[in-house]
């Protein structure tokens, strides 16, 4: 009697175990898939829709804009219908004289087209770079931008692409870490 006991249960334990050690690979299989899935690179290819169209893209909080930039580095320009998109839309332009007006709370800037000279609070001065008109799209120089709204651009030497920021807008590639001290538990 103890052998079909003994014999009977033994049968349903490795079933068990069985079950379990299944269980257990489609787990394991699952939390593979998973991991690299979302972890790992994948390996598609996707063409950018911007190649080709514009020679310096620009963009801003991770969107292309419809304009391209000139110059690189210090002689980068932008065109004024994104600056008055993203920067300031109270910029004026007066098409007759080709004169832009720019206004903070501390400045009045005078600038004309093709020009060197511009008037900061009715002083003039000179400027590194004139603004320039291309296409019927006149181009501000970006250090004047830089100075009067606090703008940050970081240029891409490889894809040409221009990355704009504003005042206040962190930047993606910066990251904060924090001190232990200030961890969160």
């Amino acid at each position: 009697m103890k052998s079909t006991r003994s014999a009977y249960y033994g049968g349903r334990r490795r079933k068990r175990r069985g079950v379990k050690w299944l269980f257990g690979l489609i787990f394991i299989v699952v939390g593979v898939y998973l991991v690299s899935s979302q972890f790992l690179p994948n390996r598609q290819h996707v063409d950018l829709d911007w190649k080709g169209k514009f020679e310096k893209p620009i963009f801003y909080d991770g969107v292309v804009m419809d304009y391209s930039a000139l110059g690189s580095e210090d002689a980068l320009m932008l065109p004024l219908p994104v600056i008055q998109e993203i920067v300031d839309p109270h910029i004026r332009y007066e098409e007759e004289s080709k004169s832009v007006i720019l206004t903070t709370p501390k400045k009045l800037v005078f600038l004309k087209a093709d020009e060197k000279m511009a008037k900061i609070n009715n002083k003039p001065i000179k400027l590194q770079f004139s603004p320039v008109e291309k296409d019927g799209v006149l181009y501000l120089p970006v250090h004047l931008l830089k100075e009067l709204y606090g703008i940050e651009l970081h240029e891409d030497a490889a894809s040409g692409a221009v990355l704009l920021y504003t005042a206040g807008r962190m930047s993606r590639r910066v990251r904060y870490q924090a001190r232990p001290s200030q961890r969160i538990a």
